[in-house]
């Protein structure tokens, strides 16, 4: 019988091919980010890999937000690659978890381009893939999102051997967000990484967010706070771990998060946010409400107290119901982060122009 393949040639899967240039993310002039602890030529890992819980450091060798930027004038981009491990589900793409997508254009005009295709397992980690091909040779702009759920051991960006690299465009603003949350912060189950919503921001904004996102393993840990709070710079945190959390843990360790936080950054904003609706929440008896209650009466509470770089985003409001754009009742599809994105953007907005 023949294969889809054969029927239909866009459904084949395309291995970069020969007489390529392969270069490393740190070949200046590319511009590699999302990566907060990463020394140049070092590992991919969004986090230490010490004095963090074991889920959290495991979770946190995933490439979620992590993101290459340059301009070229190539007329085809590959990627050579070795995950580790390759993490594939029953209910999210590979190129979600596995693979790398590819933009073009400068800032505020990106386009999707295409996404690497290939055949992985955890017996067989690396793959070739050719994104783009056979395009005319003149200077473009790109952005490369690595993959939401697989760590990467290493990565080639694949070109013309005689292709020109330039740096991308500058930011907008090199401070960045940083998102701390749970398993859909981390892009689950986006159909390819430049869907998840960290990813949509950073491109609409111009600017980095770091994603620590952790799967099933955003608790609020002591550890997990410190981490978050050396980071140099930040223009704002996000905190939305309570979907993991719940009310019990949310009243043990938010007022330790935010107060963690704000010792080391005293004026930069804070955002709690609360989690969006999920399926059950129709048919099911839940701690929802109370939770979410818990939240903004810490907020308000600490405000009167004067912190006023403190702030609440209602996660469930009708605004926000995206049971219709999940896979499974709670991980979000590409339909429902870009539902998730448009009600944050402008809530975000307002208060990163207030405290830039």
């Amino acid at each position: 019988m023949k294969s889809l393949a054969g029927i239909d040639p866009d459904m084949a899967t395309r291995e970069a091919g020969k007489n390529i240039r392969w270069v490393s993310a740190d070949m200046e002039p590319l511009r590699l980010s999302g990566l907060a602890f990463r020394e140049k030529g070092g590992s991919f890992a969004r986090v230490p890999q010490k004095n963090l819980p074991p889920d959290v450091m495991k979770l946190g060798v995933c490439t979620s937000g992590v993101q290459l930027a340059f301009k070229t004038d190539s007329t085809k981009i590959s990627v050579r690659v070795t995950l580790d491990p390759p993490i594939q589900m029953d209910h999210m793409a590979s190129t979600g978890s596995c693979g790398f997508d590819l933009y073009c254009g400068a800032p505020g005009a990106r386009r999707y381009f295409g996404c690497a295709r290939f055949a992985v397992s955890r017996e067989k980690p690396s793959y070739t893939a050719e994104i783009v091909g056979g395009m005319k040779k003149e200077m473009r702009e790109y952005l490369i999102n690595f993959p939401l759920y697989s760590g990467v051991k290493s990565f080639e960006l694949g070109l013309d051997p005689d292709a020109k690299v330039e740096a991308p465009s500058a930011w907008s603003c090199e401070n960045p967000v940083v998102w701390y949350g749970t398993s859909i912060t981390q892009g689950g189950c986006a159909s390819r990484p430049g869907m998840c919503t960290t990813n949509i921001l950073s491109r609409k904004w111009n600017r980095p967010i770091l994603n620590f996102g952790f799967s099933g393993s955003g608790k609020g840990e002591h550890s997990v706070a410190v981490m978050l709070a050396g980071i140099q710079t930040p223009a704002m945190y996000i905190l939305d771990y309570e979907a993991n959390a719940k009310l019990p843990l949310l009243q043990k360790t938010l007022d330790d998060v935010i107060g963690t936080l704000r010792a080391k950054h005293p004026e930069v904003p804070i955002v709690v946010l609360s989690r969006s609706i999920h399926c059950k929440d129709f048919y099911l008896a839940l701690d929802t409400d109370a939770a979410r209650d818990f939240q903004r009466r810490t907020v308000e509470r600490r405000r009167a107290s004067g912190d006023r770089a403190l702030y609440f985003i209602n996660g469930i409001s009708g605004e926000t119901d995206l049971s219709e754009g999940t896979v499974d009742g709670i991980h979000l599809t590409d339909y429902g982060f870009a539902r998730q994105s448009a009600y944050l953007a402008p809530l975000l907005e307002k208060i990163l122009e207030e405290r830039p």
